[in-house]
């Protein structure tokens, strides 16, 4: 069988525009690879980022009250002091207490997922933090 010149471009073309069709499916295939990876990044992680954070910025709050605290000699203005930290401690736990309730990330080295509530050091940090608010008023 002889090829003429207009057949052989037509099998050329054929092949060129098969290959353009395998090379969009397989790019689309990818895209939507990375696009579920990112999804789960912007659902799962940064939630629990922006969660942290307030905890984070409620405990500076919270030391720097205690430092205060430790400054002042006045008892009114320790009585006040007091108060914030506790205020500054409820807005810490609310923050943990949330983040173990979402548990968007699923993982297994997640304090959500291990129990953090009930982990020894948070009690003995409670336990302490109990024992002084108690004993300063």
């Amino acid at each position: 069988m002889k090829l003429t010149v207009a057949k052989k471009m037509i099998v050329l073309l054929s092949i060129a525009i098969l290959g353009l069709i395998i090379l969009a499916v397989s790019g689309q295939y990818y895209i939507n690879q990375v696009f579920e990876k990112t999804n789960y990044v912007t659902i799962n992680t940064v939630p629990s980022i922006v969660i942290l954070d307030d905890v984070s910025k409620a405990y500076s709050d919270m030391q720097e009250t205690v430092y205060q605290h430790i400054i002042n000699t006045d008892d009114s203005v320790m009585t006040q002091l007091d108060k914030t930290i506790l205020e500054h401690r409820a807005k810490m736990n609310e923050g943990l207490d949330t983040y173990e309730k979402k548990q968007y990330h699923r993982c297994q080295r997640c304090f959500a997922d291990q129990g953090y509530s009930r982990h020894p050091e948070r009690i003995r940090h409670d336990q302490r933090a109990a024992s002084w608010l108690v004993a300063g008023q």
